[in-house]
């Protein structure tokens, strides 16, 4: 099972599943009472279901046609399966994030109720695509390119996907066969994922999370350049040429004074020599030094949130994290919590070595140095690597076009 690594919103470092691949928690039965985030996207993330607007500086979502049928079909599912109360939910134009309490056992497990639902939209959204002869399903239309505020676009061109309804000649235009490509299509890509909350606090999380998703997804679209997942990024350092993956503001390694918070797990179990490291590197944000990290260790990791808690620049270089570069995935990455909102301010750049970057001989030798057991794939390679390359990048860095 493919896993996927990320920053926490105390800029912790976390491991799982990639909840695009694991959609089931293992071992749990769903026909039983509890309480389930469910998110379901659209078929190739079309944005059908509306778009993200700012209205009197508040962003909010408006749905389309598509949305607002989507959004009737789910708080019916009560109707359908009364054991099933909807909790909350939020549209967003590519997906929707809906929150299910069962209250008692199901008579079928929860899989087959989103499986009717998905069902009966796509009925209700083909009917729609039907019965529209202008085209304009609210804003929405097959086969268009995405706008800047998330809406479908209208020029039938929608990323090397073939278009199989033009929304300015509408559904009446098609000939057969294209009629016939619509009918076929589901509005739903393949599957869902669920989250299972066990306990209130964790629930007010998820309502949180969802609500926040429109403007979020605003800062991303407002602030692109810092959301970009760039390959191979050429950094020229004291220990030679870095290849990086990266994600922020690349412009925050022309900073003159660096500062690298590196603790061990001795200094890190230590409270007083914890305070002099945290107060050291605050001196040093303050009087606009940028820190660079692994944030590897409990102490390396208490500092790093403490510095973006305080609004300071950070660069955090990460064993890995980002998805693989020929993964579908890649284009929809964002890190999250607090680093979330540092990246939209161009406070934050995060860096993923590429393997050769790893095997550089002045970075091999300082590893081996200190660990001359440890194998370039191990943990404890990689992570004193990451340490060396902090130290490297802040001596001396330049970010080659």
């Amino acid at each position: 099972m493919a896993r996927k690594h990320y920053l926490t919103a105390d800029g912790q470092w976390k491991s799982e599943c990639n909840p695009y691949l694991q959609h089931r928690a293992s071992g749990h039965d769903y026909s039983q009472p509890g309480t389930y985030m469910i998110t379901l996207c659209t078929n190739r993330r079309e944005p059908l279901f509306g778009k993200v607007v700012e209205k009197s500086g508040v962003v909010v979502f408006e749905p389309s046609a598509v949305g607002r049928m989507v959004e009737r079909r789910w708080c019916g599912i009560g109707e359908h399966s009364p054991e099933i109360t909807i909790q909350d939910y939020q549209l967003m134009p590519d997906h929707l994030h809906g929150i299910l309490w069962v209250r008692e056992p199901l008579a079928k497990p929860l899989g087959q109720v989103i499986r009717g639902f998905k069902m009966g939209a796509t009925a209700a959204y083909r009917a729609l695509m039907r019965d529209s002869n202008v085209g304009n399903v609210g804003n929405v239309g097959r086969g268009g390119k995405g706008g800047n505020d998330g809406s479908a676009g209208y020029d039938g061109n929608n990323g090397g996907v073939e278009a199989v309804w033009q929304p300015k000649e509408g559904y009446a235009s098609l000939d057969k066969e294209q009629r016939a490509a619509v009918a076929a299509e589901s509005l739903w890509e393949n599957n869902y994922n669920d989250r299972i909350s066990f306990t209130r606090e964790r629930l007010e999380v998820l309502r949180t999370y969802i609500h926040d998703n429109p403007r979020r997804l605003w800062l991303k679209r407002q602030n692109s350049e810092y959301f970009a997942l760039m390959r191979n990024v050429r950094v020229e350092t004291t220990a030679g040429s870095m290849l990086f993956s990266a994600m922020g503001n690349m412009a925050l390694l022309e900073t003159a004074d660096k500062q690298v918070v590196q603790c061990s797990r001795s200094m890190s179990g230590n409270r007083a020599l914890m305070r002099d490291a945290l107060c050291q590197a605050m001196e040093r944000a303050e009087k606009g030094a940028l820190i660079i990290s692994a944030a590897i260790s409990k102490g390396e990791k208490e500092i790093c949130r403490a510095i973006r808690e305080a609004g300071f620049a950070l660069v955090v270089l990460m064993k890995d994290g980002f998805p693989a570069a020929d993964s579908p995935h890649s284009r929809y990455y964002k890190p999250g919590g607090l680093y979330f909102e540092a990246c939209s301010k161009g406070q934050l750049l995060l860096l993923e070595p590429e393997r050769d970057t790893f095997l550089l001989p002045d970075i091999r030798l300082e590893v081996e140095r200190k660990a001359p057991l440890a194998a370039p794939n191990s943990s404890r390679y990689r992570f004193l690597a990451l340490n060396s390359m902090a130290w490297r990048i802040a001596e001396f860095c330049r970010v080659c076009q």
